[in-house]
């Protein structure tokens, strides 16, 4: 399995999961991005990655964040990265 196929397998399951919050995965190979409900919702996801997870996230446009990994980015980091954003996600969910 490719790693860009690994990144949109891993942000397609935090779509299918947490609809109430993220939507519209889109992008091409490594360079992806999500939705997300709303501005103070990218804002809270923004925020509670670095916080909680030591996560920097590129916030794009109101409410959506891009990923530009770098392309020697291993699977190991990816499937780490959806971990941690499963972990964020779950804990937003809980909030609303």
């Amino acid at each position: 399995q490719s790693k860009a196929s690994l990144l949109v397998q891993t942000l397609k399951h935090l779509e299918q999961t947490f609809t109430s919050l993220v939507y519209n995965v889109r992008g091409y190979g490594l360079y992806q991005g999500f939705s997300l409900h709303s501005a103070e919702l990218k804002q809270q996801l923004v925020s509670k990655a670095l916080e909680d997870e030591k996560l920097l996230l590129l916030g794009a446009a109101t409410n959506s964040i891009r990923l530009r990994p770098h392309l020697h980015v291993s699977a190991d980091v990816i499937v780490l990265l959806g971990e941690k954003l499963e972990r964020i996600l779950t804990r937003l969910a809980e909030q609303r």
